[in-house]
């Protein structure tokens, strides 16, 4: 074979390894990439408790062309005060509205898309919460770096626990926005008796 079809073997084999190398880098970090936007918010009283399930439907819109993995996030009533209004962690899809809540994982939201869900928490005032300055914190991940801590844990899982522990890290980024409301009016849901 000659030189010059090494090099030529070589250089094609640099380029195709070189296109997903790249895409990698490029989404590895995506910077803010998620809006939220709560379109509808019901509330049902808990007599036992004393307080109010507030349950608000939620729209996630994606600005970025990356796919991006939603894990959780927590809502703040205001960025001054940072007084909580609650976890965000009850992420149901639109079509798991009539089970119970939980916690379904990493909800994927598609590149320059939007996902619609649920999301609860308890709150012992009743009717709406002001959200007029409320912003959440939220925790995700894009494609490439979910899939790589996938690798990294199950790699930590064949490892004696001493040395999984030593080299246990969080991969999750974080960031913070806005969150929008469009709901008129709050529902009550409350079964009558």
């Amino acid at each position: 074979m000659s030189r010059r079809s090494k090099l030529l073997i070589a250089a094609l084999f640099l380029v195709l390894l070189g296109i997903p190398l790249g895409y990698v880098c490029y989404s590895w970090r995506v910077p803010d990439p998620l809006r939220f936007r709560i379109v509808a918010h019901e509330f049902e009283r808990d007599l036992d408790f004393g307080g109010s399930w507030n349950w608000y439907y939620i729209e996630v819109r994606n600005t970025s062309a990356i796919p991006v993995y939603l894990y959780t996030g927590i809502l703040y009533r205001d960025s001054a005060t940072a007084r909580t209004q609650g976890q965000h962690l009850s992420l149901l899809q639109e079509a798991d509205y009539p089970k119970p809540a939980e916690l379904y994982g990493p909800v994927r939201v598609p590149a320059r898309g939007s996902w619609r869900g649920k999301a609860f928490l308890l709150r012992t005032e009743e009717g709406p919460p002001d959200l007029s300055a409320a912003h959440i914190v939220y925790y995700y991940d894009s494609h490439s770096r979910k899939a790589t801590y996938e690798l990294y844990h199950h790699l930590c899982e064949l490892l004696p626990e001493s040395m999984s522990e030593a080299l246990h890290q969080g991969f999750n980024q974080s960031a913070q926005t806005a969150v929008e409301s469009s709901f008129a009016k709050s529902v009550d849901t409350t079964p009558m008796q």
